[in-house]
């Protein structure tokens, strides 16, 4: 029976020691002890500098990589559909959520992921790639590309209901912008993410991880005209449906 299997992780640095608990529940989740990942630094435009962190990163922790480059390479798309297939893990980089978005959609990307989601590849990602899983993402996309400092709300994929707000606890103005972002939006609930928190679910059941006790997320919504911030630590377990509902 096939599970599906998602790791959406609210921020921090690939291969900075802040993420050895996630990074050891990515590799458990795929039930290898070399897994091979499918690395997309889609939202960072393919930076080199980027690319080559992650790698170094992932093999380090004996994990096959293979990069795919949409930006800066013509796409294949039959070549990326058999990587696709071959991979155990797909991890998506941080970065610009809304050119992420814009380049997978016109390429046809989000729907091969979907696809890989459905066939029980692990969908793992931290910031800009932890918001695509989500129905909407709280995401700082305009300031990463030289305009306006205002979050925004984008749509990622949509593998899950939800609004994902990463840094909460490092970017003081998101707790501003989620109230207001979700007091337009009542029918959706959000969860905001500590730098090096995660939330790995498998098919309906979720589980809190991180390097450190301290850190937390929090369940955000608007409830008869009151909002609601409710606080869950790092090792909680329970239902994906019941954190998602209001």
């Amino acid at each position: 029976m096939i599970k599906r299997k998602i790791l959406a992780i609210g921020g921090g640095g690939i291969g900075d020691g802040t993420l050895t608990e996630i990074d050891s529940a990515m590799k458990r989740l795929s039930g290898k002890n070399h897994p091979t990942i499918l690395f997309f630094p889609t939202a960072k435009k393919d930076d080199s500098s980027y690319v080559a962190n992650a790698v170094n990163h992932f093999e380090s922790i004996g994990c096959k990589t293979q990069v795919v480059r949409l930006v800066v390479e013509n796409v294949d798309i039959e070549l990326l559909k058999n990587q696709i297939d071959d991979a155990d893990i797909i991890y998506v980089g941080g970065g610009s959520t809304l050119y992420m978005m814009r380049l997978w959609r016109k390429l046809g990307v989000d729907v091969l992921l979907a696809n890989a989601y459905h066939k029980g590849k692990v969908m793992a990602g931290l910031s800009a790639g932890a918001i695509c899983w989500f129905t909407h993402g709280n995401s700082d996309s305009h300031r990463i590309s030289g305009g306006s400092n205002k979050l925004i709300r984008v749509s990622g994929i949509g593998l899950l209901r939800g609004l994902f707000c990463p840094h909460y606890d490092v970017e003081p103005e998101r707790a501003e912008s989620l109230k207001t972002m979700t007091k337009k939006h009542q029918n959706e609930v959000a969860l905001a993410f500590d730098d090096h928190v995660a939330i790995e679910i498998v098919d309906s059941t979720y589980r809190i991880i991180s390097n450190k006790k301290n850190l937390s997320v929090r369940k955000v919504y608007w409830r008869e005209g009151r909002y609601c911030i409710e606080k869950i630590n790092v090792g909680s377990e329970g239902n994906i449906n019941e954190l998602l509902n209001g």
